[in-house]
Protein backbone atom coordinates (compact mmCIF):
# COMPACT_ATOMS: atom_id res chain seq x y z
CA UNK A 1 0.00 0.00 0.00
CA UNK A 2 1.55 3.49 -0.81
CA UNK A 3 1.04 6.04 1.76
CA UNK A 4 -0.25 9.20 0.86
CA UNK A 5 2.67 11.33 1.63
CA UNK A 6 4.35 9.01 -0.62
CA UNK A 7 1.72 10.02 -3.08
CA UNK A 8 2.16 13.97 -2.76
CA UNK A 9 5.86 13.51 -3.40
CA UNK A 10 5.44 11.25 -6.61
CA UNK A 11 2.46 13.07 -8.17
CA UNK A 12 3.21 16.65 -9.16
CA UNK A 13 0.18 18.68 -9.44
CA UNK A 14 1.43 21.96 -11.19
CA UNK A 15 -1.67 24.08 -10.34
CA UNK A 16 -1.33 28.22 -10.69
CA UNK A 17 -2.48 29.98 -8.30
CA UNK A 18 -6.10 30.31 -7.44
CA UNK A 19 -6.51 33.82 -9.44
CA UNK A 20 -4.83 32.45 -12.68
CA UNK A 21 -6.88 28.86 -12.15
CA UNK A 22 -10.03 29.55 -14.61
CA UNK A 23 -11.11 26.49 -15.40
CA UNK A 24 -14.75 27.48 -17.29
CA UNK A 25 -14.90 29.88 -14.74
CA UNK A 26 -15.28 26.77 -12.46
CA UNK A 27 -16.05 26.73 -8.80
CA UNK A 28 -17.46 23.31 -8.43
CA UNK A 29 -15.31 20.44 -9.64
CA UNK A 30 -16.61 16.89 -9.40
CA UNK A 31 -13.86 14.46 -9.14
CA UNK A 32 -14.25 11.09 -10.18
CA UNK A 33 -11.41 8.76 -9.01
CA UNK A 34 -11.39 5.24 -7.33
CA UNK A 35 -8.16 5.78 -5.62
CA UNK A 36 -9.11 7.66 -2.23
CA UNK A 37 -5.94 8.76 -1.84
CA UNK A 38 -5.00 9.95 -4.91
CA UNK A 39 -9.11 11.46 -4.89
CA UNK A 40 -7.85 13.13 -1.77
CA UNK A 41 -4.96 14.70 -3.05
CA UNK A 42 -6.77 15.90 -6.30
CA UNK A 43 -9.25 17.48 -3.59
CA UNK A 44 -7.09 19.14 -1.31
CA UNK A 45 -4.90 20.84 -3.82
CA UNK A 46 -8.23 22.43 -5.99
CA UNK A 47 -9.44 23.08 -2.45
CA UNK A 48 -6.34 25.19 -1.06
CA UNK A 49 -7.17 26.94 -4.61
CA UNK A 50 -10.36 28.36 -3.61
CA UNK A 51 -12.94 25.37 -5.66
CA UNK A 52 -15.35 23.79 -4.37
CA UNK A 53 -15.23 19.45 -4.31
CA UNK A 54 -17.61 16.76 -5.08
CA UNK A 55 -16.15 13.41 -4.88
CA UNK A 56 -16.84 9.82 -6.62
CA UNK A 57 -15.47 6.57 -6.58
CA UNK A 58 -17.73 5.22 -9.45
CA UNK A 59 -19.02 5.39 -12.78
CA UNK A 60 -22.63 5.25 -11.25
CA UNK A 61 -22.11 7.64 -8.06
CA UNK A 62 -20.25 9.90 -10.73
CA UNK A 63 -23.77 9.81 -12.55
CA UNK A 64 -25.76 10.65 -10.07
CA UNK A 65 -23.22 13.67 -7.85
CA UNK A 66 -23.19 15.36 -11.58
CA UNK A 67 -27.40 15.47 -11.57
CA UNK A 68 -27.63 16.44 -8.32
CA UNK A 69 -24.98 18.73 -7.98
CA UNK A 70 -24.41 20.30 -10.90
CA UNK A 71 -20.76 20.82 -11.01
CA UNK A 72 -18.97 23.09 -13.71
CA UNK A 73 -16.08 20.66 -14.41
CA UNK A 74 -15.80 16.97 -14.24
CA UNK A 75 -12.63 15.27 -13.68
CA UNK A 76 -13.04 11.66 -14.67
CA UNK A 77 -10.82 8.78 -14.45
CA UNK A 78 -10.57 6.41 -16.95
CA UNK A 79 -10.42 3.39 -15.31
CA UNK A 80 -13.04 2.85 -12.80
CA UNK A 81 -14.39 -0.10 -10.89
CA UNK A 82 -17.79 -0.65 -12.23
CA UNK A 83 -17.08 0.87 -15.98
CA UNK A 84 -14.69 2.53 -17.94
CA UNK A 85 -14.10 6.22 -17.60
CA UNK A 86 -15.70 6.43 -21.34
CA UNK A 87 -18.65 4.55 -20.54
CA UNK A 88 -19.15 7.20 -17.64
CA UNK A 89 -18.65 9.86 -20.03
CA UNK A 90 -21.17 9.05 -22.97
CA UNK A 91 -23.38 8.40 -20.13
CA UNK A 92 -23.22 11.50 -18.62
CA UNK A 93 -23.00 13.38 -21.91
CA UNK A 94 -26.60 11.60 -23.31
CA UNK A 95 -28.36 12.55 -20.04
CA UNK A 96 -30.07 16.19 -21.04
CA UNK A 97 -29.02 17.21 -17.44
CA UNK A 98 -24.87 16.79 -17.57
CA UNK A 99 -24.99 16.81 -21.16
CA UNK A 100 -23.51 20.31 -20.91
CA UNK A 101 -20.43 19.91 -18.88
CA UNK A 102 -16.97 19.71 -19.93
CA UNK A 103 -15.27 16.46 -18.56
CA UNK A 104 -11.67 15.69 -18.55
CA UNK A 105 -10.23 12.24 -18.40
CA UNK A 106 -7.37 11.62 -15.90
CA UNK A 107 -5.60 8.23 -15.56
CA UNK A 108 -2.27 7.52 -13.15
CA UNK A 109 -1.15 4.83 -15.93
CA UNK A 110 0.47 6.28 -19.14
CA UNK A 111 2.39 4.53 -22.20
CA UNK A 112 1.04 3.73 -25.64
CA UNK A 113 -1.29 1.28 -24.78
CA UNK A 114 -3.54 3.66 -22.54
CA UNK A 115 -3.78 5.92 -26.14
CA UNK A 116 -6.81 7.85 -27.06
CA UNK A 117 -10.06 5.71 -27.75
CA UNK A 118 -13.12 6.92 -29.07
Amino acid sequence: MVSERHLLHRVKLNIPRKDTLNILNAKHLLIVEDNPHLRRILAGSLEHHGYRISEAATGQEAIVKAINAKPKLILLDLTLPDMTGTEAARALKQNPQTAHIPIVGCSAYFGPEWGVRG
